[in-house]
């Protein structure tokens, strides 16, 4: 979304564009820190911990889904 916004903005800098990319990029880094605890608590057979941090992990996601739709409509 961030790359798309930035092209049809032709490649004009704004708040809203890099908040765009800096969630794009923080919610792939969320996805593979996921992805590595869920191979951990596979291994240790630990599913308690790890519900709790995928509650953290999609909470985190989803807010960052709605930021920058918030600040666009209200900065």
């Amino acid at each position: 979304t961030g790359s798309l916004l930035l092209a049809i903005k032709q490649f004009q800098t704004h708040l809203n564009l890099w908040l765009m990319i800096f969630s794009w990029i923080f919610i792939f880094a969320l996805a593979i820190f996921h992805f590595i605890q869920f191979k951990k608590a596979r291994r240790l057979r630990r599913y308690i911990t790890f519900r709790r941090i995928s509650f953290m992990i999609l909470f985190c996601e989803l807010v960052l889904l709605i930021l920058p739709f918030l600040t666009g409509k209200y900065l």
